[in-house]
């Protein structure tokens, strides 16, 4: 049980961090398509 809490917690810590990487990437991909297009 106690296990359980601990990967909970984890998941919690890590979730913003998570989506900060996820909402970079897919501007990264975004900005890159955009650069390419309008060469």
């Amino acid at each position: 049980m106690s296990q359980q809490l601990t990967d909970e917690e984890q998941m919690a810590r890590s979730g913003p961090i998570v989506g900060l990487v996820i909402l970079v990437g897919i501007g990264l991909l975004l900005w890159g398509a955009w650069v390419a297009w309008t060469r």
